[in-house]
């Protein structure tokens, strides 16, 4: 899905990509980072009320729930686009969105551990914290994500032949590869070939340029020009030759993001 910062800056996401760009070592550490600079800077007064201790776990506490809480609507986003088609994504409204649900839980905990109620200025309190975290994930976006993606974005070496099995194929001549138990069914311009080979072994072998795997039993070679469609209600991969492939709902977003890349025919 295509996805606008608060400059407008656009850039591609999906809930596979949101995974890693999260997992990534230096997504961990700008995360470490954001709690440290949003306890030092103590933005709601959290650290005057409860000490630097509970402090640092009401930080902490606030950026996992903001984290989940933008994955959900990546989630829910990535739903709704497959069924009704895409619109623009921006991340203030989803950044408002998430600070906004960080606050009131935040606000409900310290309220119970102070056995105090929430205090009057709930308006210039959420104000300091959107400009806060904003600043955080606009600074994240700039500089953080696309060293995380970078490798995406490389050129890679395409090799001519990739091994399966015991035989060694070009790889401009394979159509499609489909998984058959312990087999790969290999559909070439001539006829096709059966391999005892794991389909994962191959696949590991090409590159994003040569083709894309849509289900876990397929492959689908770029020279096939794979379209989008349907069969049944159900997103398939349509080939040039009438083959029908399957797209595995976990990878709808990455199969439409490499439509968007790769297919220019």
């Amino acid at each position: 899905m295509t996805i606008y910062d608060v400059f407008f800056g656009k850039f591609t996401l999906s809930l596979s990509r949101f995974v890693k760009m999260i997992t990534d070592p230096r997504g961990l550490v700008f995360l470490a980072l954001g709690c440290v600079l949003l306890f030092a800077a103590d933005p709601n007064n959290v650290r005057v009320n409860l000490g630097p201790i509970l402090a640092l776990l009401i930080w902490i506490g606030s950026v996992a729930l903001y984290v989940s809480t933008i994955f959900a609507m990546i989630a829910l986003f990535s739903f709704t686009q497959h069924h009704f088609g895409p619109y623009p994504i921006y991340t203030p409204v989803t950044s408002t969105i998430g600070l906004l649900l960080v606050f009131v839980c935040a606000r409900a905990a310290i309220s119970f551990i102070t056995g105090d109620p929430p205090p009057d200025n709930a308006a210039p309190l959420f104000f300091n914290l959107l400009i806060a975290g904003m600043m955080l994930e606009t600074l994240f976006i700039r500089f953080a994500m696309p060293g995380i993606f970078a490798d995406e974005n490389k050129p890679r070496h395409s090799p001519d032949v990739i091994r399966i099995g015991d035989q060694q194929f070009p790889v401009q001549r394979i159509r499609h590869m489909a998984a058959q138990e312990h087999y790969i069914n290999i559909a070439g311009p001539t006829g096709t070939v059966l391999v005892r080979a794991r389909l994962r072994d191959a696949v590991a072998q090409t590159t994003p340029e040569q083709g894309l795997q849509p289900h876990r039993s397929w492959w689908v070679s770029t020279a096939a020009k794979p379209k989008l469609g349907h069969q049944n209600g159900k997103p398939i991969l349509q080939l040039d030759d009438d083959t029908i492939v399957p797209i595995a709902k976990a990878r709808m977003d990455d199969v439409q993001r490499w439509i968007n890349l790769h297919g220019d025919w």
